[in-house]
């Protein structure tokens, strides 16, 4: 067969490649999400990550030598070794805990009456009104069921 015009060629090249496309089985399927964009988002809840903030866990992470002692050799003299180190690590997390609370203590009357003032001076510029109850109407052409 003999094409005689490049329209033809062009033509004829065209069906067969674009035949198969058309006829095509599989669809093509959709991209899945990446596992960390996920494990971010539910940094709040825990996440992929809920074993590193199990306070359990980070016990365990500071008591390591006497727990594996005990778990290999349960005895008394182990256990009372674990208990010691769980006991000591545990107040020094209470007294890190305390004095961070401590902390935050002191500086919540100053940042009070910073937010005290800050929302003086916006009342007082007219920054600052009150929210507007939002309309709540129904949509569409339907009326309410009537109520008994």
């Amino acid at each position: 067969m003999k094409i005689r015009s490049l329209t033809a060629a062009l033509m004829i090249c065209g069906a067969v490649f674009s035949a198969s496309s058309l006829y095509a089985d599989e669809v093509p399927k959709k991209p899945q999400p990446k596992r960390g964009a996920r494990g971010e988002r539910n940094m709040r809840r825990g996440g992929d990550n809920w074993q590193r903030f199990n306070p359990s866990r980070m016990i365990a992470m500071q008591v390591r030598e006497e727990l594996k002692a005990y778990n290999e050799n349960k005895t008394e003299e182990n256990y009372k070794k674990l208990e010691e180190a769980v006991k000591k690590v545990s107040a020094e997390m209470t007294e890190k805990i305390r004095a961070e609370l401590k902390k935050q203590l002191e500086n919540l009357d100053k940042k009070q009456a910073e937010n005290v003032e800050k929302f003086l001076q916006d009342a007082k510029d007219g920054k600052l009104k009150m929210p507007q109850r939002p309309n709540r109407q129904r949509k569409g052409g339907r009326k309410a069921p009537p109520q008994d």
